[in-house]
């Protein structure tokens, strides 16, 4: 068991886990996902909404979270589903938000790219959370998020696998 990625994890709402998954796992997986972006709704707010993906086409992703769970110490109980979330290119920053007031949900992020300052990063709690692809951000559901401007012209994806815990965090 690895203390310190909990304790982040609990105290400040998420924790970066270096190079968690294969690059190469990831850009097969994107391969996958694109197709399903003809799907992708569009909300009242003109934002792209998350399309939830079938979990079974992305067991590796699933397997790979549980596993993360696993390491930092806590418990999975449930998958509650996984979810592709689109940035589009010139997409304008999100409103902050949190997911859930529930304490034993967690998101696993996986990009499916790499993700610098204008290309639609995460901000938790006011900080910008740029990611080499590889890199794996897991985070508290109750935590303050959103996402940045993608100021480029390229999509940005990442896949959400939202999981609960055994115990609060």
């Amino acid at each position: 068991m690895i203390a310190a990625p909990l304790t982040r994890l609990r105290t400040e709402g998420y924790v970066v886990m270096p190079q968690a998954i294969d690059p190469h796992t990831l850009r097969t997986v994107r391969e996958r996902a694109l197709p399903h972006m003809a799907d992708v709704p569009i909300r009242a707010d003109g934002y792209p909404d998350g399309y939830r993906l079938n979990d079974f086409e992305f067991s590796e992703l699933i397997d790979n979270a549980e596993a993360l769970v696993i390491s930092i110490g806590l418990h999975p109980k449930e998958l509650k589903h996984t979810i592709m979330v689109p940035k589009f290119p010139h997409e304008t920053t999100r409103p902050w938000h949190n997911d859930s007031s529930e304490p034993r949900h967690v998101f696993i992020l996986y990009y499916l790219q790499t993700v610098g300052l204008n290309q639609g990063v995460l901000g938790i709690n006011g900080k910008p959370i740029p990611v080499t692809i590889g890199d794996v951000i897991l985070m508290d559901a109750r935590a303050q998020h959103r996402s940045y401007a993608n100021e480029t012209d390229d999509l940005r994806l990442l896949i959400r696998v939202w999981i609960e815990i055994g115990e609060e965090l």
